[in-house]
């Protein structure tokens, strides 16, 4: 988890709007994890939109529900990374 905060400046991290469960979930392990979340955020409500921005960078990092996660990378559209039981990518 804290390998996700100490990434180049120039990532970008694409994240779910506040108020949606996904970000909650996101917010809650950093602040377990006594860690401060990322800046540099942008945020979105499109997982494909999102997966769209991944493949244009491999620096760029997302926290995907699984299913979409699996959907794109059975698609060949995207790797994904197994952290604490969450996948990141």
């Amino acid at each position: 988890m804290a390998e996700l905060t100490l990434r180049p400046c120039l990532t970008r991290r694409f994240v779910y709007r506040a108020s949606m469960p996904i970000r909650c979930l996101l917010e809650r392990e950093f602040h377990e994890a006594g860690l401060r979340l990322p800046v540099r955020l942008v945020e979105t409500t499109s997982d494909f939109t999102t997966m769209s921005l991944l493949q244009t960078n491999p620096a760029f990092v997302a926290m995907l529900p699984v299913a979409v996660a699996d959907f794109c990378t059975n698609q060949g559209r995207g790797d994904e990374a197994r952290v604490s039981g969450y996948l990141a990518e």
